[in-house]
């Protein structure tokens, strides 16, 4: 809901951060990745100590990490936190995703990891959303067991 005032993460993140170190006990903090549109071809963005988000860039075929350097939510009670932007094309796509699937390790004991998601994303980013949703899902359990929570949103621009 804060978003609809201010396509900025960052006062967004900053109440969060308040809310969750008055509410929560010393170890708890939240780990977040946020994206806003304000309508132009530029989107706000912030991670607070999670991964980065992925931006396919059409033009180029290249797959980039997109992230800001704020510490996890409710970590410490007075902290300002740094959104940025980035330049989206017709046909880039975004992805948000949690650390279930990167960490998703094999008999070996070796992490799926993000390059294979970059990998993926870049060799099949023409197919339909849900596609790349589904192929990204089943290479990750094909990998190795789930052992964490496991969520995806992907947003193409248009």
């Amino acid at each position: 809901m804060r978003l609809r005032t201010s396509s900025e993460p960052q006062p967004l993140l900053e109440e969060l951060n308040h809310v969750i170190s008055e509410l929560s006990a010393t170890n708890t903090f939240v780990t977040l990745a946020c994206v806003a549109s304000g309508g132009s071809n530029d989107l706000s963005f912030a991670t607070a100590g999670h991964l980065p988000i992925l931006h396919f860039r059409s033009v180029t075929g290249i797959v980039y990490e997109l992230a800001t350097s704020n510490p996890p939510i409710g970590i410490f009670k007075e902290q300002a936190f740094d959104s940025s932007r980035a330049q989206f094309s017709s046909g880039d796509i975004a992805v948000l995703l949690t650390d279930g699937l990167t960490e998703v390790m094999d008999s070996r004991e070796e992490e799926y990891g993000l390059e294979r998601i970059k990998h993926l994303l870049a060799n099949h980013s023409a197919q339909p959303l849900n596609v790349i949703c589904e192929m990204l899902m089943s290479e990750a359990r094909e990998f190795g067991k789930q052992a964490d929570d496991q969520s995806v949103l992907l947003v193409r621009w248009r």
